[in-house]
This record gives structure tokens, sequence and C-alpha cells, in this order.
């Protein structure tokens, strides 16, 4: 079978070479990818970009697409989903209203608290005066605070402060995008996970975890980014902690939703903070994260593509294929283009950018590149396109050891100005 995947990062190139090992699978297209994914076998990148919905659907029947996966957030909240449906084509992903959860955290936090789901308290703000005002009181902690945007913000929208300088800093700089709300949510404490399943209405089923690195810098400092790396899986979580993550964390939200005649499907992300009360639920993504995803891909031994197939085609199969993995652990590193996240200045694109090839031979190492930002010159040469480039996850058998890896095997990736952090999973 053929498969479609939308998106062009290394989340897109992570779930294109795991689809791409399906023995029944002949080729995987990614619309728009990226040149850094066509080193894969089976692996071709479309010209088409991410929201051309009628050439995209085109493209599906000219080519025989069994079924279509969306990885970007961008086409989602732009009603991907629905026109595809509306053409009878089968696609992975929820619908324009679902999107909601992710699009719109106020929408998310709403409805997290009619879903009586553990999150932290919050206050939504529409003017930049009132929560001026709000914050200017004597007795306003910043410190006991989180400022989120309302919107989309790629992973960038969220601000965790120490002072009312910084804070009042970045509600100037979330309102001077014009229509932006936010809310302040009450901080919590705790180390974080992200779990991730595929959903039908209520029916789901859990397609492992992992945790991120938001933070720009070694030890958690500087900016939030949209991730500089990952490690999956996170065996630190309690059995009873990972219980009521998946009680009232993915099946109270699906069935909330189905019983409000909205049930959702698709990718279902949860990001969860293990407080000294237990696990609470701090966001929903509506698709699979970056860069979690390129830390969980390679640990999945089960045959995605015939599990998504099963899937699309309503097979009752699906919910009770068991997900089995490889043993160990995966890491990833990002490689980030200078100036990213570009809060202060901007982003140095369009530099030339090399790999060694040893690093992509995964069945000898156990290392392999995910390539995101990247993109040809007129001399057909690879330089970068955005923020985050490439990066590089390898497989081992504990998590020291797969980190070992991949800092060993990071100076393989070469580009000017070149960031990126060295404490992935390190702690």
């Amino acid at each position: 079978m053929k498969v479609l995947v939308i998106g062009k990062g290394g989340r897109e190139h992570a779930m294109a070479w795991k689809l791409a090992q399906g023995p029944s699978v002949s080729k995987v297209f990614v619309a728009p990818g990226n040149p850094g994914m066509e080193a894969d076998q089976k692996i071709e990148c479309v010209g088409i970009g991410e929201t051309d919905f009628e050439a995209l659907s085109k493209f599906f029947i000219d080519h025989d697409i069994s079924y279509a996966v969306v990885g970007a957030e961008v086409p989602l909240d732009r009603g991907i989903v629905d026109f595809f449906l509306s053409k009878k084509l089968p696609i992975i992903g929820p619908t324009k209203l679902s999107t909601k959860l992710e699009s719109s955290k106020i929408y998310s936090k709403q409805t997290m608290l009619a879903a009586e789901i553990p999150t932290a308290e919050a206050l939504f703000f529409d003017h930049l005066k009132d929560i001026v005002q709000y914050i200017g009181t004597s007795e306003f902690d910043p410190k006991g605070w989180v400022l989120k945007a309302d919107e989309l913000e790629a992973g960038k929208g969220v601000f965790v402060v120490d002072t009312k300088k910084e804070l009042l800093n970045a509600c100037e700089y979330l309102f001077n995008k014009q229509g932006r709300r936010v809310l302040l949510e009450k901080r919590l404490v705790g180390p974080e996970v992200s779990y991730f399943a595929l959903c039908d209405g209520e029916e789901f089923t859990i397609l492992g975890n992992a945790c991120d690195y938001k933070r720009l810098l070694d030890h958690g400092k500087g900016p939030n980014t949209g991730g500089m790396g990952s490690y999956s899986p996170a065996d630190w979580v309690t059995k009873g902690d990972e219980k009521t993550i998946i009680e009232k964390g993915f099946k109270a939200l699906l069935k909330y939703l189905a019983g409000k005649g909205t049930p959702f499907h698709g990718f279902l992300f949860l990001g969860a903070m293990i407080t000294k009360t237990g696990p609470y639920i701090l966001e929903y993504n509506v698709r699979m994260g970056d860069p979690e995803t390129q830390s969980l891909m390679p640990r999945i031994k089960t045959d995605l593509a015939t599990l998504f197939l099963e899937y699309t085609q309503k097979s009752p199969s699906w919910t009770t294929t068991p997900i089995e993995y490889h043993p160990g652990h995966g890491v990833h590193v990002v490689l980030a283009s200078a100036g990213y996240p570009g809060i202060d200045g901007e982003i140095i694109k369009g530099v030339n950018v090399s790999f060694d090839p040893v690093i992509n031979q995964w069945e000898e190492n156990r290392s392999k590149y995910f390539a995101a930002g990247v993109g040809l010159n007129s001399r057909g040469e690879m330089v970068s396109t955005g923020g985050r480039v490439m990066g590089l996850t390898s497989l081992s058998h504990n998590k020291s050891e797969a980190a070992r890896l991949v800092y060993q095997n990071i100076g393989k990736v070469q580009f000017e100005g070149a960031q990126y952090r060295n404490d992935i999973a390190q702690n």
C-alpha cells in the first residue's frame, strides 16, 4: 500500500520513516516534506503545500493512496480532515472543531474543567490593561503563575517567569500580536510527561509516552522553544500515576466530548505534570508531539502502517492490537539555528547543512537523523530553512547509553551556528 504523510518537519520524518518499515508499504509520500527525508528508502517528498487541500486530495486519488496521516498543526486547524472526509478519503486526524483543544488554550482549559479533569486553576484575559492591572497588585507573586497564549504559537507561547518585569514583557509580547487572548495558570511543581493515543470516539489505544525539553539552554534555562530534545519511555512514571492519566486524562475527556456530540478522532497528545498530590493535566494537543515522536517512533516494534489501515477501515482489531516496543530507551537531540527561537532576534537561515551518512544507517548503529528545517538552494545544496534544523535519535538498552550514542554522533551533522542542549536525558 501507499501512504501520505502531511507535514514537513522532524515529526513527519519520524512518522514516515516508521510507516515505511511496514512490510505491506511500497511508498510513503510526504507533502511537502523536506529533502533530508528522501535519503530513506520508500520515502518520496511531494511538492504540494500542507494547506493546498485540493491538490493533496487529487494527489491522493491519482496515486491510489490507502490513507493520509496528518502530522502538522496548521492543516488540522484549517480543516483538512473535514475536507478529506467530505470526499470520502480516509485520513487520520481530528476535525476542525476538535482542533480547538489545541488551537485555543482557553477552550481547552474550559473543557477540562467541565469534564472534571484534574488541572491547574486559571484566569482568562482579553485585554492587556486588565492583566497589567491584576499583575500590579502588591500581593501578586509572579512565581506562582504561568502565562499562556490562547492561540497556536508553535510551542513558544508559554512563559514561565520569576519576576513581574519578565511577566509584563511576556504579556506585551503576546498582546502586540493582534487578536491574542491569554490565560494565567497556577504554576504546578513536578516532572512532566507526554502521553500519546490514537482515538476513535471513546475507543483509544496508547501509543506510548515521552519526556521533552522545552527550554533552549542546558539546565532548563533560556526561553521556551518548540522542543530541544526528548527521551522515551518515561520509565519513572508509576503504574498508579499512569492509570490516573489514562482514566482521568484520556477516558474522561473522550467520554465528555462524545456526550456533547463531538467525539474526538485522531491522535491525542496529553501533557501531564506529576505533582506530590498526583498527576495534573497541563494541555492537550491534537497531533503527535515534536520532538517526542522522534524518540518514540524508533522504539515501536508494532507495524503501525497496518494498525493505521485497520483504524481507517473501522476494523475492531485496531484497539486490541498491543503496541510492542524494542527494549531500551530512545533519546533525541535537536540541532537548531543560531537565533532560535527568535524571541529577541532573527533566526539565521540559509546556511549550508551537511551530515555524515553513517548516522542514517539505523540497522547498523541504532542512530538516525530526522530532518526538519532544511531545503535546497539554487545550486541544489542543502540549507537551513527554519529554527529547528535537524535532530538525532539513538536507541540503546538504557537511557544513559542512548544519550551517550547521540552525543557521540551529533557532530556528524554540521552547519554554521548550530546550537543544541548538552543535557538531554541526563536528568
